[in-house]
């Protein structure tokens, strides 16, 4: 791969500017820890210009389709395994709202950006369930279990 996914750790003072930079997502300055998921093209066009080559990956589609599919990756084993350990996260996608601040507050170098975020801690007082859209919009009824669709099946036939 011609892209490298980093973690960079907010600052301890983070506060009103992070908060802002990120879409006013108060999660950010809330949570004892926020980890920024960055995309990083700066590392490899350095060990490309090294070999005297210019890297052309950040030029292409296919360099944000990659990035992006793998920082979606490492969030979700992320919160997967902050969740198991009984922390309480909140993935935050805002950080793009105004990149150029997130890069400036993170004294990111020339071909990255910061992709994503995730707000980490302990639980202080459980979400309320979504009322907009009850669960039962997201049950998956299978074919063979459906009564709506195993009436249209046709008959299974050994060969």
């Amino acid at each position: 791969m011609n892209h490298r996914a980093r973690c960079a750790h907010a600052p301890a003072h983070r506060g009103g500017g992070w908060r802002l930079a990120a879409g006013g997502q108060p999660w950010i300055a809330a949570a004892p820890v926020f980890i920024t998921l960055v995309v990083d093209f700066h590392k490899t066009s350095v060990g490309a210009a090294l070999k005297g080559h210019e890297q052309q990956i950040q030029r292409h589609l296919e360099g944000l389709i990659a990035a992006s599919t793998d920082g979606g990756i490492i969030l979700s084993t992320m919160m997967i395994a902050a969740r198991s350990l009984g922390l309480g996260v909140v993935p935050v996608g805002g950080i793009r709202a105004n990149a150029l601040d997130m890069i400036e507050l993170l004294g990111l170098p020339e071909k990255t950006f910061a992709l994503c975020g995730m707000a980490l801690g302990h639980v202080r007082m459980p979400a309320a369930q979504n009322r907009e859209c009850p669960s039962r919009h997201f049950v998956m009824m299978s074919a063979t279990t459906s009564p709506r669709w195993s009436r249209q099946l046709p008959p299974t036939t050994s060969i």
